[in-house]
């Protein structure tokens, strides 16, 4: 068995061939979505300062993370090497998303916003927004739950490098896969039924937050000269809730995280609406594309994992 340089390497772990094929499509993808940022914001008119300094830094220092997978190669534990050599594309991912968020938000602005319409759906379904935030803000639990909403970005990040960190090669491959999948269908989603969020359509006052929110998407959708900065501007799907279930998913295979992976991730979900971010049809169409990403993330990765066991027989 040999290494990457072609010295010999003892090792019980899985065969150390580098599985170049699915960093190859990470790299093309990475770079589509690169240049639909780049040619987006210029053709849309998305001014972009700080994208190159960004892109730039992170270059430098992805190039450091690199020690990690190399080392884990020079120790012969191939599979620690393929789950933090996955670090770098869901760093690469978290700085191209909110760019393809803009150009988006652009792409179709004559379609009216469905507020309305969204609230018409929830009040079918039974569920009234109002309602559950009243409830929450008169309730410990309520509380406890309006709290977690908050914490999707580090639990996120924490729920990767689990087993990033801890050679679960398919679960960290899964869990990136399905970011970038997830993004693709979430996109013509958010083009075809634009919302700015419950306090249009149930008609309550926003939060300084929420306001920003819909300040911000509606200067996107007025075609102005627009500046790039930090937006939660995506109502359906709800992206809280796609990256709750694949934050939930991932940590799975580590049984002292099941229960409070799980409750986490229920009040994250639970919270969109407690805090009158979502609409209750979000979540619905947030959950249908996380699971749906996470099972063609999961095809997909079987079969890289698969291929890599043949070539290692061969």
């Amino acid at each position: 068995m040999s290494g990457l340089a072609g010295a010999p390497v003892e090792s019980t772990d899985i065969d150390l061939r580098f599985p170049w094929t699915i960093h190859l499509e990470f790299a093309i993808v990475s770079l589509g979505l690169f240049a639909f940022d780049l040619v987006g914001c210029r053709v849309m008119g998305v001014k972009t300062p700080a994208l190159f300094p960004i892109l730039g830094t992170y270059l430098v220092l992805a190039a450091g993370l690199q020690a990690l997978p190399v080392y884990w190669h020079s120790k012969g534990k191939a599979k620690l090497r393929d789950s933090s050599s996955m670090i770098i594309w869901f760093g690469l991912f978290v700085i191209l998303l909110p760019y393809v968020q803009d150009v988006a938000g652009r792409l179709d602005v004559s379609r009216g916003l469905q507020d309305e319409t969204f609230t018409h759906i929830d009040r079918m379904l039974g569920i009234n927004v109002p309602r559950m935030m009243t409830w929450a803000s008169s309730t410990w639990l309520g509380h406890l739950v309006n709290a977690s909403y908050p914490l999707l970005i580090p639990y996120a990040y924490v729920a990767f490098l689990v087993p990033a960190l801890g050679g679960k090669v398919k679960r960290a491959q899964q869990f990136v896969m399905a970011n970038f999948l997830a993004l693709f269908m979430s996109v013509p989603i958010f083009v075809l039924w634009p919302a700015v969020g419950p306090w249009v359509g149930y008609h309550f006052a926003p939060d300084p937050s929420q306001a920003q929110c819909q300040a911000d998407l509606l200067h996107i959708r007025a075609l102005g000269l627009y500046l790039h900065h930090p937006a939660g501007i995506v109502c359906l799907p709800s992206g809280h809730t796609m990256e709750s279930i694949f934050a939930c998913v991932v940590t799975w295979n580590y049984r002292w995280l099941r229960i409070p992976s799980v409750a986490l991730s229920l009040s994250i979900i639970l919270s969109t609406m407690t805090t009158g971010w979502h609409y209750f049809i979000d979540v619905l169409g947030g959950a249908v594309v996380a699971f749906a990403s996470l099972a063609l993330a999961g095809r997909l990765v079987n079969h890289h994992l698969d291929t890599s066991t043949r070539i290692a027989e061969q």
